[in-house]
């Protein structure tokens, strides 16, 4: 879905600047060149499903070992369900991060958190359905993303300069537009959402799922980081303070999240080679 989502908007886009162009030679064929390879893969993707399971669309999600009957829950409606998007939502954005004093000093939330827990059911927003395994809000161990919406907020507002042919010495295409980081960016953030829908909207909460959305929109903050360092070029102190803040943003979330795989989300580390996890606790500091 994610990756549809883009090449649509990147083929749109395409097809626009080639009507712009050159009218007279744009076509049936142009817009069949741009969404043949969508379709194709699709295609693809329709038939190896088939082959597999009996079904084009069956993506064989049901047939998971897992302790209960997906098949079942997904008749009920109660495997993927809107009630499951306020508890995931928070979770995966706010869920707090436990510091400890020895190696490797931070681990994830494992199960439901007391105070999400209480606030949810206060508001009668946490259905019985709903489980977390373990959770780690994106706000803490990846703040770049934040650069995201710096983006995004400079792309609404008009803030992003946009280049025309002529720009790089075009004479027969004067005046067309380019397609500018903005609208990629925004491009990538949309297909992000749409690779976190099945997530939030899923009964469990895992902190791998966040894979499934999280590259895309890393790649629309470093969009955002790179802008938010140009636009202040030209300003000394706010250069400085500007650069100061990504590397200080930048160096936490990385430190912060190499530490969170060491204990690992099912705490696996801990588990199968525990001799050397407590070398390692020996060796660095702790108090």
């Amino acid at each position: 879905m994610p990756v549809a989502v883009f090449v649509l908007g990147v083929s749109i886009i395409s097809i626009w600047r080639a009507k712009l162009l050159d009218k007279k030679r744009f076509g049936l064929l142009t817009v069949i060149s741009l969404l043949a390879p969508l379709g194709l893969v699709l295609a693809c993707y329709g038939w190896y499903n088939f082959v597999r399971f009996g079904n084009p669309f069956n993506t064989g999600f049901v047939y998971q070992f897992v302790e209960f009957d997906k098949r079942a829950e997904l008749a009920r409606g109660t495997l993927f369900s809107l009630r499951y998007l306020i508890p995931n939502a928070l979770y995966y954005l706010l869920a707090p991060i436990r510091v400890f004093s020895r190696f490797p000093y931070v681990r994830p939330v494992y199960y439901q958190h007391p105070l999400f827990e209480r606030i949810l059911a206060n508001f009668d927003l946490l259905p019985s359905k709903y489980r977390v395994e373990d959770a780690v809000g994106l706000i803490f161990a990846a703040p770049t993303l934040l650069y995201g919406l710096v983006l995004a907020r400079k792309w609404l507002m008009g803030e992003i300069p946009v280049r025309f042919q002529h720009d790089e010495g075009g004479p027969d295409s004067a005046g067309i537009p380019m397609v500018s980081e903005g609208t990629l960016g925004i491009l990538m953030m949309f297909a992000g959402m749409a690779a976190a829908v099945p997530d939030v909207l899923y009964q469990w909460s895992v902190t791998r799922y966040q894979l499934d959305f999280v590259p895309l929109l890393t790649l629309v903050a470093i969009l955002g980081l790179w802008r938010s360092y140009s636009d202040t070029r030209p300003f000394p102190i706010g250069s400085r303070l500007a650069k100061a803040t990504i590397l200080l943003i930048v160096t936490m979330g990385t430190l912060v999240s190499l530490l969170l795989a060491v204990s690992g989300a099912g705490s696996n580390f801990d588990d199968l080679n525990p001799e050397l996890l407590s070398r390692l606790i020996e060796l660095l500091p702790h108090w």
